[in-house]
């Protein structure tokens, strides 16, 4: 009799266990998702930020740096386009699967005229 109270325990006990990792990994799963909600918004912020920059607001340094290397990126981007349209392979259909791309943990603040701007667009 005290073998089958022991398989009881036991089985009790992996059945709790398989609860627990069922729910841990439900946990895991929301948290990333919502992970990368965070990292869509963030992006968003982004968008928002260079086209108040293209529309003429001044935002501080550090913002005005970026948005100065997507300006270079987009410059470089229309370069290689009219190269690539001056081989004849412009109309050459390649399929490019999009990476997520890392984003630093970096604090980003936007300062309250900042903020006041962003929110009139």
């Amino acid at each position: 009799m005290e073998i089958m109270d022991k398989l009881r325990d036991v089985r009790r006990s992996v059945a709790v266990k398989s609860g627990e990792l069922a729910e841990s990994s439900k946990l895991t799963l929301n948290i990333k998702k919502k992970e990368r909600e965070v990292r869509a918004f963030e992006l968003e912020i982004g968008k928002l930020v260079y086209e108040a920059y293209k529309k003429g607001h001044d935002f501080d340094e550090e913002i005005a740096l970026v948005c100065q290397k997507i300006d270079s990126a987009n410059t470089e981007i229309a370069r290689l386009e009219t190269e690539k349209e001056k081989l004849g392979l412009d109309d050459l259909d390649v399929e490019v699967v999009d990476a997520e791309l890392p984003i630093d943990d970096e604090d980003f603040e936007i300062s309250e005229e900042e903020n006041e701007i962003l929110m009139d667009l």
